[in-house]
């Protein structure tokens, strides 16, 4: 998208000269965006700015060594169960996908990504149900299996999965 479908989003560049944006109005905070208009986290980010909530801070923390197992170990509940998984980061698309053992599936993801990836939902079901809802939310593709987080999916999994995210609801727990 263009930046000038986004009001008070102004373009800027840094002292390196890579082109930035930020979202600048009278009475609210400045907010800076992590990503250009083109990028499909930029709507998310867009809403977070126009809402007048600033992005949280980062938090000095004490550097320590974090194991996937310890961050997906709920998971093992679900080896040798043919599985659909929906997997994201908090603000960007989602991956849907099955697997019969989702536990090393979502290790091996996490280790591809960048950014910090949460289960948002476990289904029973296999390739047919997954093949399923690839076809319902095809406008929202946006490469291969991963999805933009539309309404129309935050939806879907806030109505038909037991087993969601914290940040969407609801806890992770065996289905």
């Amino acid at each position: 998208m263009a930046i000038a479908d986004y009001p008070n989003v102004t373009r800027w560049t840094d002292r390196l000269g890579k082109p930035r944006y930020r979202y600048r109005r009278s009475g609210m905070p400045t907010f800076n965006f992590s990503c250009t208009p083109d990028d499909v986290e930029f709507e998310a980010e867009y809403a977070l700015a126009t809402s007048g909530h600033p992005r949280p801070a980062p938090t000095k923390t004490a550097r320590r060594r974090i194991e996937p197992k310890d961050r997906f170990e709920a998971l093992r509940q679900f080896e040798g169960r043919s599985v659909v998984y929906i997997v994201g980061a908090a603000l960007g698309p989602v991956k849907i996908g099955w697997s019969t053992d989702v536990y090393a599936r979502v290790r091996d993801l996490q280790t591809a990504q960048h950014r910090t990836l949460f289960v948002h939902a476990i289904l029973d079901g296999g390739r047919f149900d997954e093949m399923e809802l690839h076809r319902r939310f095809a406008r929202d593709r946006v490469r291969g299996e991963w999805f933009r987080l539309s309404s129309d999916l935050h939806q879907y999994l806030t109505d038909s999965a037991p087993n969601l995210h914290p940040r969407l609801g609801k806890k992770l727990r065996k289905t």
